[in-house]
């Protein structure tokens, strides 16, 4: 399986769109829930040619998954246009959301049947599934915004193969130039 661990765009800040938001009669109460941040204007555009540039790269997902979050959702929907994938077919999943444990992702896609999809979502939770997959001890590393890691892998639970690629945003969206 090749699999790709896609972190979301650049979303809204919590309190810049709570200004934006009506407003609450109690103080403290006017941030917008984390999990409805969407994404910017320049957060659309940047994530929309990182998957440009992945598509040069020749992926060709025939899998989609998302964390249920607007930001990553919003990502993977972008991405989805790009490669021409069905948006009916992209599967929301809590395995993606911060605090969900590696495993259960790989669990997840391991009954899945695909043999290349993507995976949106956040840090610091997308660092723990790369750490888990690479059997490391720490992190190692940390994705940007609309960064990729590609590994392609023999077995998913335990995982087994190799980290192929580690794309930041800025590199893709050159690449799909």
């Amino acid at each position: 399986m090749l699999l790709y661990l896609v972190r979301h765009g650049i979303a809204v800040d919590r309190a810049e769109h709570g200004r934006g938001a009506s407003h609450s009669l109690h103080a403290g109460h006017d941030m917008m829930p984390d999990a409805e941040r969407p994404l910017t204007l320049r957060g659309r555009k940047r994530a929309r040619a990182a998957a440009e540039g992945l598509r040069v790269l020749g992926a060709k997902p025939d899998a989609m998954f998302s964390s249920p979050l607007v930001r990553a959702e919003q990502t993977c929907r972008l991405f989805a246009h790009v490669f021409d994938f069905p948006a009916d077919k992209i599967r929301l999943t809590e395995a993606l959301r911060s605090g969900s444990a590696a495993v259960d992702l790989l669990r997840e896609l391991q009954k899945g049947g695909a043999h290349e999809v993507m995976c949106f979502g956040h840090e610091p939770h997308l660092s723990s599934v790369i750490a888990y997959i690479l059997h490391a001890r720490s992190n190692g590393t940390e994705l940007r915004k609309a960064g990729v890691a590609c590994f392609e892998l023999k077995t998913l639970v335990p995982p087994s193969g190799m980290l192929v690629g580690l794309y930041s945003g800025k590199v893709l969206r050159l690449l799909g130039k």
